[in-house]
């Protein structure tokens, strides 16, 4: 196996003038072995080839190219632990052995596995160069291959990417703005559009949702999606099957749902592999959908791997306590005066029918409806305006209250004056980003229970 090992050592860029048509893949072209099984997926591409008589077989397989992790060795491990660790049973990571020629460096090693009681061979090259890298694996348990692997390694040759492929920046902030997927540069509609939370995690508004950064963990808080038929009857599966092929070139699919047969009794959860679009990183990824108010509110975990996800979010698939969906609670951005300054209104209106408990006559409708306005000027001003009925409809209690006073505000309080019988409040403040801005909610720092929710007038 010495020679197939040197042979991988030497697999860089060449180029073999062949009678056989070539096929490009990615950022390769090779010569495909005459006569051998062609499987591909959007991923990779494989030749396979038996010999009925000896039992002898071998795959070669062309994984398609990512962005480098840094260097050829941190390839070389990282390709290890997706495409063999786990899967080729008593395969023992080698040491690699490096060349380089013309901008690219391979990093190639050669182990045995266990396949069928028979000792199988491995031979994995990660090729890196220009940002990039890609890996050839070589699966066989009989060497009369040889010569054809040796052939088509030999017809293998690149494609120079015309400017070094890089990660998408990320740049959060202050009026700021920051690359989506698109391309297209998205504006946060506040100042600090970026939380550092005590906990190490770090939160950015972003076009479509809030992404929430801890270590190699990010969280997608998406912005809610309100439900119809089709999406309803599909319930966990819609998001998964019909939004997430944007970002992400989902691989496998997979429910915890722990042996629970009752579809109500399982978790709106589901996890599996994918190759990020963004950054072409193979990924793991877990969703949970939470429901409100005929709303869905994804929340998706990207880790590097399945046991990154499951140190970070061990309760991810628990349907009352899940760690994951208590993430939502990071969608959390710090106040200033300028971004308060305009108009802002909430409030809001329930309504309940009453029928008598021995005849079963109706008996009316109760009903609560409340408005509220603040308006916050430049200098510091503030102004608002409370109104609101209860009781019976047809016999209602009303109220109606004017506050005018001064603001003070920092990060998370905005203190008012003269507010009921000329008292200055503390509120507890923050902006919770919604698609196409942000709510402003106010809530009293010594009564939990008054709180207002406001939106920005147009």
């Amino acid at each position: 196996m010495r020679s197939l090992v040197f042979l991988l050592v030497l697999l860089v860029p060449c180029f073999l003038l062949q009678a056989q048509p070539r096929e490009k893949f990615d950022i390769t072209s090779f010569t495909p072995p005459s006569g051998w099984q062609r499987e591909a997926t959007d991923n990779v591409v494989s030749f396979v080839k038996t010999n009925e008589v000896s039992r002898g077989w071998c795959r070669i397989s062309v994984f398609k190219s990512m962005n480098s992790t840094g260097t050829p060795r941190s390839d070389f491990d990282n390709e290890w632990r997706q495409l063999v660790a786990g899967t080729y049973s008593g395969a023992v990571k080698p040491q690699p052995e490096l060349t380089d020629e013309d901008g690219w460096t391979s990093c190639s090693g050669v182990s045995t596995f266990e396949f069928e009681q028979r000792t199988a061979y491995l031979l994995l090259t990660s090729i890196t160069g220009y940002g990039l890298r890609l890996s050839v694996l070589v699966l066989m348990n009989n060497e009369e291959f040889m010569p054809q692997v040796e052939s088509f390694l030999g017809s293998i040759d690149f494609t120079k990417p015309t400017a070094p492929a890089a990660p998408p920046v990320v740049q959060p902030g202050s009026g700021t703005e920051v690359d989506t997927p698109s391309g297209q540069p998205f504006t946060a509609p506040i100042t600090k559009a970026t939380t550092n939370f005590n906990d190490g995690w770090v939160a950015t508004m972003a076009a479509g949702k809030v992404v929430v950064v801890r270590g190699k963990v990010r969280v997608h808080l998406y912005y809610p999606l309100g439900y119809d038929d089709a999406s309803r009857r599909a319930g966990r599966d819609f998001f998964w099957d019909k939004r997430l092929g944007s970002e992400f070139q989902l691989l496998t699919k997979q429910y915890r749902d722990h042996g629970e047969m009752i579809s109500s009794f399982q978790a709106p959860y589901i996890e599996g592999e994918a190759i990020d679009r963004q950054t072409n990183q193979r990924v793991f990824l877990g969703l949970y959908v939470n429901s409100e108010g005929g709303n869905m509110f994804p929340i998706l975990a990207v880790a590097p791997d399945e046991q990154t996800l499951r140190n970070t979010f061990p309760e991810a698939e628990n349907q009352f306590e899940s760690d994951l969906a208590a993430m939502n609670g990071y969608n959390k951005f710090a106040v200033t005066l300028k971004d308060l300054e305009g108009r802002w209104t909430g409030g809001g209106t329930t309504a309940a029918n009453y029928y008598n408990a021995y005849t079963g006559a109706y008996a009316g409708m109760g009903a609560v409806a409340m408005s509220d306005r603040f308006e916050f000027m430049a200098n510091g001003d503030y102004t608002s305006r409370h109104q609101g009925a209860s009781g019976m409809v047809g016999s209602m209690s009303t109220y109606s209250q004017d506050y005018k006073g001064k603001a003070t505000v920092t990060d998370w309080n905005a203190v008012l004056t003269n507010r009921f019988k000329g008292a200055t409040t503390n509120f507890n403040a923050w902006f919770e980003a919604v698609q196409g801005g942000v709510v402003l909610h106010l809530q009293d720092s010594l009564y939990s229970g008054l709180k207002f929710d406001l939106v920005r007038e147009r």
